[in-house]
């Protein structure tokens, strides 16, 4: 019975030890969203981003990459330092003076600052229409 018990004991340990090495950030975009809801080439949007740490260990700080439409180089802002399930807004206001549809996207860990959990969660899309006024 003593045996058992040591073998188990054991086994958990490991167990826990091998767990724990694996514990790592990972930053997900969990919200992208854009204000007014229904925009005009005559409105300002307010775009907004969420970046929260859903992983089990502080991430450090790092980038986001906020895409409006089709923007080659789009700008980047920094994410301070997240704990284990903190999040952290980022906003961007832009006119878009053309009438058409967008696509935005955030990107997460942009520059790849974060030794993450998961590499391919870091983006998130948002398609909407601009018109005219």
């Amino acid at each position: 019975m003593r045996n058992t018990r040591l073998h188990i004991a054991i086994i958990v340990m490991a167990a826990f030890s091998l767990a724990l090495s694996g514990c790592k950030a990972d930053l997900q975009v969990v919200s992208l969203t854009h204000l007014p809801k229904s925009p005009t080439t005559a409105d300002t949007i307010t775009f907004t981003a969420v970046v929260k740490n859903t992983g089990f260990k502080a991430a450090g700080p790092s980038m986001l990459a906020l895409k409006v439409g089709g923007e080659t180089y789009p700008p980047t802002y920094p994410v301070p330092a997240l704990a284990p399930n903190e999040s952290h807004r980022v906003q961007r206001r832009e006119n878009l003076s053309v009438a058409q549809r967008y696509r935005n996207t955030a990107t997460a860990d942009v520059k790849d600052q974060v030794d993450e959990l998961n590499e391919n969660n870091n983006k998130r899309t948002e398609d909407y229409t601009v018109r005219a006024p």
